[in-house]
């Protein structure tokens, strides 16, 4: 085998190592025990009640909200929330910006090591 031959299956195995690593280290967000919906709000009744939650769905005349501390998930008419504040949104920007980059690093890694030069 020549050196250019061991230098690309080293490089095979090291991107193949690399991204199971990065499985294995980005796999904490995956746990199917937390329950993960939209945005954190803080919903005002017009009777004065406050309810804090997740955002699960919008309908046209109600929010499908997660109450915290229940897990109770309420139906809660338009007609009686005076206000909403959002305390913090969803990362989802965030995680796809970082599965860009990371597919982006894997296949520069990967594309370089299959580039031979030109013969002549």
């Amino acid at each position: 085998m020549t050196d250019e031959g061991k230098m690309l299956k080293k490089g095979a195995i090291f991107g193949a190592l690399f991204f199971a690593f990065s499985l294995i280290i980005l796999s904490g967000e995956l746990s199917a025990k937390v329950r993960k919906h939209g945005a954190k709000l803080v919903v005002q009744k017009k009777n004065g009640e406050q309810i804090k939650g997740e955002l699960i769905a919008v309908k046209e005349n109600a929010l499908l909200f997660l109450e915290d501390g229940t897990g109770l998930d309420l139906n809660l008419n338009i007609e009686v929330i005076r206000s909403i504040k959002i305390l913090n949104k969803p990362r989802i920007a965030e995680n796809a910006s970082l599965g860009l980059f990371l597919g982006a690093g894997l296949g520069a890694l990967f594309g370089s090591g299959s580039v031979s030069a030109p013969s002549g």
